[in-house]
């Protein structure tokens, strides 16, 4: 728990800078299309770990 607080911290104190220096360099819309892009993955990773946590019945039923 600690590390996920951690990680969260430094989360809310490095990536609003970050954006800031995307947005004056890159352009006005970059940092939402790259949250856009984290959001989209994130997405992503949790249907394919979902379909590693719940197997098809047929695959639950043959490994009982």
């Amino acid at each position: 728990m600690g590390v996920q607080h951690t990680f969260g911290g430094v989360s809310r104190v490095a990536f609003p800078l970050l954006a800031g220096y995307a947005m004056d360099t890159l352009g006005k819309g970059v940092p939402f299309l790259a949250a856009g892009a984290m959001v989209v993955s994130a997405l992503l990773l949790t249907k394919s770990m979902e379909a590693r946590a719940h197997p098809p019945a047929s695959a639950a039923a043959k490994g009982a």
